[in-house]
């Protein structure tokens, strides 16, 4: 065999496993890693949501439950108003208000997240809420709320905080040592 007809056996093996297209299912996510100790008899359930009304979501947060969420809102369609209502959304955990989106118009569809960490004895819930004008009529789907554990990074709050801005000291600026002018005398 020359190397022409090796080459050309190789290239038709290659295309032909190129063209056999194997299906396999999606691969489980990974389990999320233990909480701390610290969070003994705690644990980091998926948390289920119900809506309560077209404009309002509920997901309850059962007692022991620790760790990380990641919170999505959006609108299941669009709302009903006039040209210029505006609606805006907002995400509440527990008594905390998380997030809240700018009032938009109605032809819009204001989507917001908020991550929380979550350490709690007692029930409590996430209540994401679309507010806006009198005539503002919600999509009668509701909201569109998903939650996401997410894993624990050992972080329990990191956050920027603006500072004032200071100027530089000036420095300080040292005078020279005055040299002597005379010359000294010379007697004779």
């Amino acid at each position: 065999m020359n190397i022409r007809m090796i080459a050309l056996a190789g290239s038709l093996l290659l295309a032909g496993a190129a063209g056999a297209q194997t299906t396999t299912a999606p691969a489980k996510p990974a389990p999320l890693p233990p909480l701390p100790k610290l969070y003994a008899g705690y644990l980091q359930p998926e948390l289920s949501c119900a809506m309560v009304k077209a404009n309002e979501t509920k997901c309850t947060i059962p007692a022991m439950t620790a760790g990380r969420y990641l919170v999505e809102a959006t609108l299941g369609g669009p709302s009903k108003g006039a040209a210029t209502s505006k609606q805006l959304l907002q995400i509440v955990v527990g008594n905390e208000a998380c997030a809240r989106t700018r009032p938009v118009e109605v032809a819009k569809t204001p989507a917001l997240g908020c991550v929380v960490d979550l350490l709690t004895d007692s029930p409590s819930a996430i209540t994401v809420r679309l507010a806006g004008d009198k005539d503002v009529v919600p999509d009668a789907r509701g909201l569109k709320v998903t939650v996401v554990r997410l894993p624990w990074n050992g972080v329990v709050q990191s956050k920027g905080v603006p500072l004032k801005v200071r100027s530089a000291a000036p420095a300080a600026t040292a005078k020279p040592v005055a040299k002597p002018t005379s010359k000294p005398s010379t007697s004779r």
